[in-house]
């Protein structure tokens, strides 16, 4: 009997169920125990991992996560892991011909490509007299286990979710690493160059990899090993306390690279910070160690949510485009605001809360364009990147669902300079060289430096540095107005079913497409001839709305 094992997210030997149970290891599912660890098998399996060329040659994901995701697969102790490329779909199938396997297995992903890839790829294997067996892995608990505890209704809060977390059976304990994968993989695996990785330099197209973030599983498990060696600061951890300037070292773990690609176990991420706290008093979620894997269940738990407000984006607006592409390259202008995408660019990491700087920028705050497109590019720059937590939390910070209180907005000047001025601008400096000769009492806001100040610093105004691409503050007047009038009338994620039925035609069919031509909606200003404010809008639009559903 053969097995092929096809390595996705969950690239570790250390607390993998799926992989256990493709090496027909005997497993006590209530201890996470080996039982008979030293029986021999007679199973044969074939490790598998498949990288895609087309996602990775699409322009969706940047060099910093391809070069990540070499080191990702070449990291896993050094097991022998047949490294192809080539689409799944097709790819499989002739793995499993080749290698004459009866069975497939896999841990599950979450994502909605994943699992519509999946479910195809089970397809493919009943045509193909297959079987597949699929085991839960990369999240604490089975997302199915949490939906079936909540009664099918999940909660859009934090709050009530966490206590649904503490009323289910703590996380299963983690499994041991493999004793010896001597005996159960094809010996040619080890030697044979087709095994070799692809050349990463094939999906790079001309950038080259600038991040200092290294990956794989012993690099995930060494760094969790020394983070928690401090037992204080892992007991006393508050993520809102950290600080988005501290770089070397991080004021935060920086394991989520590690915890999206699953080359380190959440259940032992969970386990090894529980055994820390029972040495003293410790920190609760939200904040916690512990608080921050709770998030990560929520958005994984999350379904469709509405997305209702009318933000810009959605037509070919050449200035907002031009806005959007200055905030995406690091071009805004305000020092602090680019120098977190440029830290974004050429590390593939930040801070959480220097994320809510620029994802508050450019929706609700300043330029009050779609979440969707910051989404894009933060998934193309991340190494941690992935679809429901980013996803999730730009709805979240964008004020579109979850979080309520719009009118809370990070300010791009004085964010920063609660960490210490003089700390704030030698993180400016680091990634922002066009200002780093300003003294600090003006590298935040360089347009109120005055001329002499300006030109000893060789960063005159409109000369060796542009004007700001807008003025925040007129910007956010504006932006809360809209996002006032929206929330009045209940446009926004956290609506009602009946309430997103009534809205989802007026947004989808009909506010997306038309808003550009309303104006900037800011309802205390008289429009534009030829144009009416974004409440007048919306009235008109909802009667239009109205009968086109009473038409049909």
């Amino acid at each position: 009997m053969a097995t092929l094992f096809w390595f996705r997210n969950g690239l570790r030997v250390h607390d993998n169920r799926a992989l256990l149970k493709a090496l027909d290891y005997d497993l006590d599912e209530k201890t996470s125990c080996i039982r008979n660890a030293d029986k021999k098998h007679s199973a044969l399996v074939y490790p598998v991992y498949i990288l895609e060329p087309d996602r990775l040659k699409s322009g969706l994901i940047g060099p910093n996560r391809v070069k990540y995701l070499q080191v990702k697969t070449c990291h896993c102790r050094e097991a022998a892991v047949d490294k192809s490329a080539g689409d799944p779909l097709s790819k499989i199938p002739k793995l499993c011909a080749d290698y004459k396997v009866n069975k497939l297995v896999f841990e599950r992903d979450t994502d909605e490509y994943c699992r519509g890839r999946d479910e195809n790829i089970k397809e493919l294997m009943k045509k193909c007299h297959v079987q597949v067996e699929t085991y839960s892995g990369h999240t604490l608990w089975d997302l199915d286990d949490i939906m079936d505890r909540s009664g099918g209704q999940l909660t859009k809060s934090y709050g009530p979710f966490v206590k649904l977390l503490e009323k289910m059976p703590q996380p299963q304990n983690r499994f041991p690493s493999i004793p010896t994968m001597q005996g159960t993989l094809d010996p040619h695996m080890a030697t044979d160059p087709k095994y070799d990785l692809p050349n990463v330099e094939d999906y790079l197209q001309g950038k080259e990899p600038t991040t200092i973030h290294k990956g794989g599983e012993s690099e995930g498990l060494r760094r969790l090993d020394n983070y928690l060696q401090d037992t204080t600061r892992t007991r006393v951890f508050r993520k809102p306390q950290t600080s988005p300037i501290d770089t070397h070292p991080a004021s935060t773990t920086i394991l989520s690279p590690f915890m999206k690609f699953g080359s380190l176990s959440c259940r032992t991420f969970w386990h090894r910070v529980n055994e820390v706290y029972k040495k003293g008093q410790h920190s609760a979620p939200p904040e916690s160690l512990i608080g921050q894997l709770y998030w990560r269940e929520f958005f994984y738990s999350q379904g469709e949510v509405a997305l209702l407000i009318p933000w810009k984006g959605y037509n070919e607006n050449k200035e907002d485009e031009e806005k959007f592409q200055a905030w995406a390259e690091g071009r805004t202008r305000y020092p602090w605001i680019d120098a977190v995408m440029h830290q974004l660019i050429k590390h593939g990491w930040m801070h959480q809360l220097a994320r809510h700087c620029v994802a508050c920028f450019l929706t609700r705050g300043q330029l009050f364009i779609s979440w969707e497109k910051g989404a894009e590019v933060f998934h193309k720059y991340l190494l941690d990147a992935d679809y429901n937590l980013n996803n999730g939390n730009w709805l979240w910070l964008s004020a579109s669902a979850y979080y309520t209180t719009y009118f809370r907005v990070y300010s791009p000047t004085k964010f920063p300079q609660k960490y210490g001025k003089s700390d704030g601008a030698k993180f400016i400096r680091q990634f922002v060289p066009e200002v780093a000769k300003l003294p600090d009492l003006y590298i935040f806001e360089p347009w109120k430096a005055p001329p002499s100040v300006q030109k000893s610093s060789n960063c005159v105004l409109g000369k060796d540095y542009p004007h700001p691409i807008m003025d925040a503050e007129n910007a956010k007047a504006e932006n809360m107005e809209i996002m006032r009038i929206c929330y009045e009338k209940k446009v926004h994620g956290n609506c009602s079913p009946k309430e997103y039925e009534d809205h989802m035609a007026l947004f989808k069919i009909v506010l997306a497409k038309d808003y550009n031509q309303y104006g900037n909606g800011a309802s205390n200003k008289a429009p534009r001839k030829g144009q009416i404010n974004l409440e007048t809008a919306m009235q008109q639009l909802a009667k239009r709305t109205q009968r086109q559903r009473e038409n049909n």
